[in-house]
């Protein structure tokens, strides 16, 4: 995987290049080295230096502002060539004190804590034998419906811990830029324990080159990016070319927690009256989110699937249907699709333009959602299947036992035609039960694994930005289509609409500015999700029935003694489901180049069916220090 997104990125990259070298202008490298380029063999991209945004603005979708304090050029023979980095360490403390462990996952699910005792007595209890015999009638036994009251008795429970130790997050970022009249290129290096140890394709967090043809009026850009679109102030339901990375919740800035992945762009622009770009873009694999698979901040969904995995393969491994082999050899990973082919690329165009002083911009996208949709067809079905011929023999024994009965009377008062009658009845329904029962054993003789993949996904948006008085406007639309029009497939998602408004301004108090943004989504058709069969395993399925989600963010901010002094207070609200996160945040900066930040987390979820309610005890507070060059 990790070959073939590179492989991809130096390709695209290398086609570009031969584009822009076949026009590029010769004559800049003389213009620095005061030499002939067709002698020497060079080839350059121009010495108009890298420009004022540094590594890239907005438009372009690149990092944060805050990257690099300083840079230096001119290090290579004169070469407009730009150098940035930044080092961060940050050290934060979690305050909750609870002895209860979640249990972790392993190839064979075993639990934390538990003894080989405990193990079998857990896996003897998972998906146990559907039909069992007494008194000469079958009678059916449901699946185990007591796992959760066993957890609850060994002593875990279904919510995330943080261990009450201190977490160091050593980090480092450096940047090399190249920029010139034809062509810029940029490399971004990002070296964290999780890019050293679990994703090095991440090292790479950024690989550009970008050519300017027709009179610089088209762009192209090929590449390892990010490329963010809509007009939301680090909230956006426009933005889906890029997946996030949650193994650290939402904590890292949002540019920062998105995952780059290999692209090819282009935009175009039309200097009409009122100008406009046309921007196209396309990827050929598809980035996924990442979460935690173990400590604080793995999610409740994480650890319902893999229960609901390590029950199949405990159930077909007891009833020898998967050899240890098979069981020790089993990796997690296998269940989700493999995203890195052409199946899963993403394609999109977006028109944007400006009129007056509204922004405004319309766009298409084509991919496919970045969290996986669990399909329990091969693992619910046959359980569905083995209770209808449950139900099926249960009536059977009751109208063979009421047959019996009858047979019986009717012997008893000597009519022995009726007396055979109704023993041959009885008879024929202790058949038929027992037809039913080996039915149901047969339904479940084996179990099938969830299937993970990722819902194909349409989205039609519009965002615009404006300045009305002293408030900056700005808003996101989309409506999102899926391969579930009517909303009745539990494993796709529905369609649904999500929105974004929000507004900022600043007050006639010291450099205060308030930063105000709601944001929410609306599920179509959930009247299939409640009347499902399966719908408390629908994608979509919330307990409360609540398909709307909105969530309101407020910022406040302020800075003082020439900006050393920045504090800065974030809080988030989740308005049906009563989720609450604050965020205060004190940034001291002695000079350009160097700030300490004094930060931290509180988490309140209302109860659990909240959104945040598997961190709700992970409230911590942080101390780090930024170095810029």
């Amino acid at each position: 995987m990790t070959l073939k997104r590179l492989a991809a990125c130096i390709a695209a990259a290398s086609v570009l290049a031969l584009g822009v070298a076949a026009q590029d202008d010769w004559d800049d490298w003389d213009d620095i080295s005061g030499s002939d380029s067709s002698e020497d063999g060079f080839d350059s991209f121009g010495d108009d230096g890298f420009g004022d945004e540094g590594f890239g603005d907005d438009s372009f979708g690149s990092f944060d502002d805050d990257f690099g304090g300083g840079s230096s050029s001119g290090g290579l023979g004169g070469l407009p060539i730009t150098f940035s980095g930044r080092l961060t360490f940050d050290g934060r403390y979690y305050f909750a004190k609870d002895d209860s462990k979640y249990f972790k996952e392993n190839l064979l699910g075993d639990l934390t804590g538990m003894d080989s005792a405990d193990m079998d007595s857990l896996q003897n209890r998972k998906l146990t034998t559907m039909i069992r015999w007494g008194d000469s009638y079958p009678y059916v036994e449901d699946p185990d419906e007591t796992t959760d009251a066993y957890f609850d008795s060994l002593g875990y429970e279904k919510v995330n811990y943080a261990d009450n130790t201190l977490k160091a997050f050593p980090a480092a970022r450096l940047g090399i830029g190249y920029s010139g009249s034809k062509a810029d290129a940029n490399l971004v290096l990002n070296l964290t324990e999780d890019t050293l140890r679990h994703n090095q394709i991440d090292i790479i967090d950024e690989l550009i080159l970008r050519g300017y043809f027709i009179d610089n009026r088209l762009t192209v850009e090929a590449g390892k990016m990010k490329v963010v679109w809509g007009k939301g102030d680090k909230l956006h339901v426009l933005d889906n070319f890029n997946a996030d990375d949650y193994t650290d919740f939402i904590i890292p800035d949002y540019i920062d927690r998105r995952i780059s992945t290999p692209m090819l762009r282009a935009v175009y622009s039309f200097n009409t009256e009122m100008p406009f770009t046309v921007e196209a873009l396309w990827t050929p694999f598809l980035p996924v989110d990442r979460f935690a698979t173990e400590g604080v901040w793995m999610p409740a969904s994480y650890a319902k699937l893999t229960k609901i995995t390590r029950s199949v393969l405990s159930y077909n491994y007891n009833n020898r249907r998967t050899s240890l082999i098979d069981l020790s050899e089993f990796d997690e990973k296998d269940l989700y699709a493999d995203t890195n082919n052409l199946k899963y690329s993403q394609g999109g165009l977006k028109f944007s333009g400006t009129a007056g002083a509204f922004d405004w911009g319309v766009s298409y996208y084509m991919g496919r959602y970045k969290q996986p949709s669990a399909n329990l067809d091969k693992t619910l079905l046959p359980i569905a299947t083995a209770l209808k011929y449950k139900e099926a023999a249960e009536k059977y024994v009751d109208a063979a036992k009421t047959a019996g009965e009858a047979a019986v009377k009717a012997g008893a008062t000597g009519n022995l035609t009726a007396a055979a009658e109704y023993q041959a009845a009885s008879n024929n329904y202790k058949k038929l039960a027992m037809e039913a029962a080996a039915n149901a054993q047969n339904a479940v003789a084996y179990i099938g694994l969830p299937s993970l993949d990722y819902d194909r996904k349409q989205t039609a948006g519009f965002e615009f930005a404006t300045i009305i008085g002293r408030f900056n406007l700005r808003g996101e639309a989309g409506f999102n289509v899926t391969e579930d029009w009517d909303g009745d497939n539990p494993w796709v998602h529905n369609n649904s609409v999500q929105w974004l408004f929000g507004f900022d301004f600043d007050l006639p108090i010291s450099n205060l500015n308030v930063n105000i943004q709601e944001t929410g989504t609306y599920i179509l058709n959930s009247g299939e999700i409640k009347d499902g069969q399966f719908k408390e395993f629908d994608v979509d399925y919330d307990p409360k029935d609540r398909y709307t989600n909105d969530k309101l963010v407020i910022n406040i901010s302020d800075s003082w003694w020439n900006d050393r002094f920045k504090p800065e207070m974030t809080l988030m609200w989740g308005i049906e489901r009563g989720d609450f996160v604050f965020q205060p945040k004190l940034t001291y900066a002695p000079n350009p180049n160097l700030s300490f930040t004094l930060s931290g987390m509180l988490l309140y979820a209302q109860d659990e069916y909240s959104e945040f309610y598997s961190w709700k005890n992970n409230n911590f507070v942080n101390l780090g220090v930024k170095f810029e060059f």
